[in-house]
């Protein structure tokens, strides 16, 4: 509050004292401004003037005048000029065997504008209908489209428009004879050279090349030419038909082609139009096939593979070379196709995607009717055919076309090596299940149509059941435990086999070691067993499993984050484990079955031997004595497997069949079976 004192009203006076003078002396400078300007008068005529610059002083700034330049005339465009059918620009030729060059047409004629409609149809960058429809040198569209020209010549009917025709054939005749018949003659004689490499790329035209050593074919876009590091180069960009995981698209690809000297066959070049294949028929024939199956897998997928696979690609790009360099992987195993979880859950794209659409026309006529006159009245009857635009996201039916143009390559999950690979189309089949897997696994009854039936009732009614909090305790977990090589891992092998999922087995080392990497590695595998209705197999989980303690935080948050996940698992989760006994008391009451197994009996081994016998390729009556014998020795299943492989191995050398002698050479070698077999 302020004081009622001298001093308050002294300084309170000083300020307002101030802030008068300042307002009095902001107004007696705008009455200052006021009266310089009235003086001065600038600005305050309503009207514009207008400066001219003609010519340049030495420094190549304008210089600018009041007056009109005597040099300058009138619009050269106008009512005149807009009678005649074709503006023709011309400009000094560098060329001296020329005087000039046309440097653009500007096509008026209606006839004209109608025709070019046909000629030019599908052109990027081309909309015949504007008013002013202008063409720039070296007319690339012409050059492209000349065949069509001509052919339009040749067929028209219409006296007037063909006259028409007939006045911008042979314009463009004159101007552009060195070029069209320079592409002639290269593509008479199959071969071309750089600087006219632009002549048979032709925009909508189907390109052949390889990706992979795959044949591709792609719709080429446009090209331009490029400094490179390496020197000048011809950049290509054509687009391929792809599945992104939700819909079908189109992605573009560059392809690179180095400047080369002289001339080069066309079908030597990294990618060429398809008409210069030698066996083109085939080819569309072939990968239009192999598209119609390429559309077939899209969505997710259980299949069998046995070929190459491509560790790492980026769907066919080329480097400065000209070249794609990736690594191959020979495999044979099951993969899972499913690019929506390649995409989407593991951060993965497919760059430069366009929607995939097509314009169908529902016009029935030929492509020769798309323009019509009528020949009676001498007026143009433009024949519009009505157009819809179809999306392929929404599971419209191909064109032929968009099934040559598929990708050769799917993304896919191999079950086998645990990783994400490309997988080329052919090699791609139905997996042939075997029915005697469940049977052949040495449990009671009892416990194997337990197993079978949660699994099978998981993955089938597992909507149907929820917790007070939704999503959670929605999945089935079963523990089994017991001494290594009892059928553990078997277990859910088999159950997987007998249900035709997928069987996605993950080691405990390779979720990570800290709490948030487990997590996030839990998080994304069990979204996608749940997705692919796979049976998934945490092989000694130890680890997760063991007791809690006050001294070990960092196990302790493993644990903790492990429980929490398990909580929310909507599938079937085997996990195996060695050690039971020291097994956190939480996971009890989170495990719906927990089987142990015990050690084999000589019973169980036998049947295990007699199984892995009749599995090989083939074998010699061992008898019911030496089996006997085998039966014996303390050997778990994953033991004698190895022990059959191995005699397996010994009696190919030999190129004989599998026999007890050979099983005994084994054993012997591996110091097992001494007083029994030996």
């Amino acid at each position: 509050m302020a004081r009622s004192g001298a001093g308050g009203r002294s300084t309170f006076a000083f300020r307002r004292s101030k802030d008068a003078a300042s307002a009095s002396g902001t107004s007696a400078s705008a009455k200052t401004l006021t009266k310089s300007t009235d003086e001065k008068n600038e600005g305050k005529k309503c009207s514009a003037k207008f400066l001219y610059g003609n010519e340049h002083d030495n420094n190549g700034n304008l210089i600018w005048q009041e007056e009109y330049p005597d040099s300058w005339k009138g619009p050269v465009e106008n009512e005149e000029t807009q009678k005649h059918a074709l503006l023709i620009r011309k400009t000094k030729s560098s060329d001296g065997r020329k005087q000039d060059d046309i440097n653009s047409i500007v096509i008026q004629s209606p006839f004209l504008k109608q025709v070019l409609g046909f000629v030019l149809k599908g052109y990027p960058g081309i909309t015949t209908s504007l008013d002013r429809l202008q063409f720039d040198a070296p007319f690339e569209p012409f050059v492209h489209r000349w065949e069509k020209l001509t052919e339009a010549l040749e067929n028209e009917q219409h006296a007037e428009t063909k006259k028409h025709i007939e006045l911008l054939h042979n314009v463009l005749s004159e101007e552009l004879v060195y070029a069209i018949g320079v592409k002639n003659d290269f593509v008479k004689n199959s071969v071309i050279s750089y600087t006219h490499l632009w002549t048979i790329f032709q925009p909508g035209s189907l390109l052949y090349s390889r990706l992979f050593g795959q044949d591709r074919v792609t719709k080429f876009q446009n090209a331009y030419d490029n400094e490179g590091y390496t020197g000048t180069e011809y950049h290509i960009n054509s687009n391929c038909v792809v599945w992104e995981g939700e819909k079908f698209a189109q992605s573009q690809i560059q392809h690179v082609i180095k400047k080369f000297q002289g001339t080069v066959p066309i079908n030597q070049l990294p990618i060429y139009p398809i008409e210069f294949h030698a066996d083109a028929a085939e080819l569309e024939a072939r990968l239009t096939a192999r598209g119609k199956k390429y559309e077939s897998l899209s969505g997710y997928h259980y299949k069998a593979y046995k070929g190459k696979a491509i560790d790492s690609m980026t769907l066919g790009n080329t480097n400065s070379s000209g070249r794609t360099t990736y690594e191959e992987t020979e495999i044979n195993s099951r993969i899972v196709i499913d690019e929506y979880s390649y995409t989407r859950l593991l951060g993965n794209s497919i760059d430069n995607t366009t929607p995939l659409e097509s314009t169908v026309s529902t016009n029935e006529d030929s492509d020769d009717e798309d323009y019509a006159v009528d020949s009676d009245q001498e007026t143009l009857s433009p024949q519009k055919p009505e157009l819809r635009t179809t999306s392929y996201s929404e599971a419209a039916q191909f064109t032929p076309e968009h099934y040559l143009l598929c990708s050769p390559v799917v993304h896919a999950y191999s079950l086998q090596l645990k990783r994400w690979q490309s997988f080329f189309i052919e090699p791609i089949t139905d997996i042939t299940f075997s029915n005697a897997a469940f049977e052949s696994l040495v449990l009671p009854e009892d416990q194997k149509e337990l197993i079978l039936s949660f699994a099978e009732s998981q993955v089938k009614y597992k909507d149907q059941f929820d917790d007070v909090i939704a999503g959670k305790g929605q999945g089935i977990i079963m523990l089994l435990s017991g001494p290594p090589g009892v059928g553990k891992t078997l277990t859910a092998e088999s159950v997987a086999e007998n249900m035709h999922t997928p069987l996605y087995q993950i080691g405990a080392g390779e979720l990570g070691t800290q709490a948030y990497e487990i997590e996030q590695q839990l998080e994304r595998i069990f979204t996608m067993a749940v997705k692919w209705d796979a049976v998934l197999l945490l092989d000694e989980c130890d680890v997760f499993l063991e007791k809690r303690s006050v001294h070990d935080l960092q196990r302790n948050a493993l644990v903790s984050t492990f429980l929490r996940m398990l909580e929310y698992h909507s599938g079937v989760l085997f996990l195996t484990t060695n050690r039971v006994q020291s097994m956190d008391p939480a996971f009890q009451s989170r495990i719906h079955v927990s089987l142990e197994y015990p050690g084999l009996n000589e019973e169980a081994r036998e049947k295990i031997w007699r199984n892995f016998l009749a599995r090989g390729r083939g074998s010699a009556e061992f008898g019911n004595t030496n089996m006997a014998k085998l039966a014996k020795l303390d050997l778990n299943g994953r033991q004698i497997k190895n022990v059959i492989k191995t005699a397996q191995l010994l009696a190919s050398r030999k190129e004989m069949l599998l026999s007890y002698d050979h099983v005994k050479t084994v054993l012997k070698i591996e110091g097992k079976g001494q007083g029994v077999i030996y």
